[in-house]
């Protein structure tokens, strides 16, 4: 049952270990109580004290301060037009992520449908309305809802009302060690936790 922590304190869970553990079982939590909530932080100021020598020196300025992405100036074309704006790992060796921007102004020709082969796509639109066709039906996607289209499904992207729209794309990369093994002309537990 939900209660409240004493003294109006606020919440917070916050990931324990460095990296996300496989099996998911193996992760870890740690709760915070905190007066005020992380987000609403001031600005930060480098500090300097007396035994400033013992640091080493560091090759550029870095702030913990919050920022906001300036405005991307895209080519508009229909979903297909995405572009790159940073990427870690490789998508071959089935590691790392992308992160992709899209500003589709024109629904997907028909009979066509995208697919992404690397990894899994999470979708984040910043403004305006998705009407996504996937293989398992359709569903209307708007600004604060995240739909993930796993890696290999096929899908055709339509403006709603023709509006354009414009978000980002998070293309995650898992190497998945599978501990179901193929068998044919059976059922597979679907149940059963793939990590």
């Amino acid at each position: 049952m939900f209660t409240q922590p004493p003294y109006g304190l606020r919440t917070e869970k916050i990931s324990a270990a460095a990296f996300t553990a496989e099996p998911r079982s193996a992760n870890l939590y740690a709760y915070l109580y905190r007066v005020r909530p992380s987000y609403g932080q001031g600005t930060y100021e480098p500090y300097k004290h007396e035994y400033e020598w013992a640091n080493p020196p560091e090759p550029n300025s870095f702030s913990p301060n919050s920022y906001i992405w300036p405005t991307f100036t895209l080519e508009k074309g229909d979903w297909t037009v995405q572009h790159l704006l940073g990427s870690s790992g490789k998508p071959l060796n089935k590691t790392g992520t992308s992160i992709w921007l899209f500003h589709p102004d024109k629904d997907m020709p028909l009979q066509t449908a995208f697919s992404s082969v690397d990894g899994d796509a999470l979708i984040v639109p910043q403004s305006g309305a998705l009407n996504i066709q996937t293989e398992s039906g359709k569903f209307l996607v708007r600004q604060n809802e995240i739909p993930v289209i796993p890696r290999g499904v096929r899908y055709r992207v339509v403006l709603v009302r023709g509006k354009p729209v414009q978000g980002f794309i998070s293309e995650l990369n898992p190497k998945l060690k599978s501990n179901i093994k193929p068998k044919l002309n059976s059922k597979l537990n679907l149940t059963k936790e793939i990590a």
